[in-house]
């Protein structure tokens, strides 16, 4: 019941910061930002994806309400892929990146994702698409040949800063 004694004023977290500079990255390059629901299921997230082994840490619902509802996402890219299929009528290139939070081991993390569809869409776009991105976030990596689902085998990679992979990228598998 007592007033303050102090005026204080808030700030942003530091990861908030640095994601809206992340997203104003990936809007300056061109890519559309879209925010999806953090709810998925396993088909979509695991796979569809190419991962045939579930991961017991994921969070799955106990008793959802619709099939498509099952679990909590653990990445961003079947969210995304569900945009590009509902748009599928509309003009190539599609480029569609979100920032949001992932589930993968009952802890909510912010990722980033980013997709291309287009006729011409090739393996050296995204790799140009990561390498800009990275650029401009002032980050030190490496990038690692790596087969990684569910990317097309010899087509995709992995990026390791501080000897830790903080990310891949590839030619989406046609499967």
């Amino acid at each position: 019941p007592d007033m303050p004694t102090s005026a204080t004023f808030g700030r942003r977290r530091p990861e908030f910061q640095y994601m809206q500079g992340l997203r104003g990255v990936f809007l300056g390059l061109g890519l559309t930002e879209v925010n999806t629901l953090t709810l998925s299921n396993e088909q979509e997230q695991f796979a569809n994806m190419g991962i045939s082994e579930i991961p017991e840490d994921h969070v799955s619902i106990l008793n959802p309400i619709s099939k498509d509802h099952t679990c909590l996402r653990v990445s961003l890219m079947p969210s995304l892929f569900n945009i590009l299929r509902a748009n599928k009528h509309r003009e190539l290139p599609q480029m569609v990146f979100e920032i949001g939070d992932v589930v993968p081991t009952g802890r909510n993390e912010i990722r980033a994702s980013a997709l291309i569809i287009d006729a011409k869409a090739s393996f050296t776009q995204i790799k140009s698409l990561a390498e800009a991105v990275l650029h401009e976030m002032y980050l030190v990596y490496d990038l690692k040949s790596k087969d990684v689902p569910p990317y097309i085998p010899g087509r995709s990679a992995v990026i390791i800063a501080n000897g830790l992979e903080i990310g891949d990228f590839g030619e989406v598998h046609p499967s």
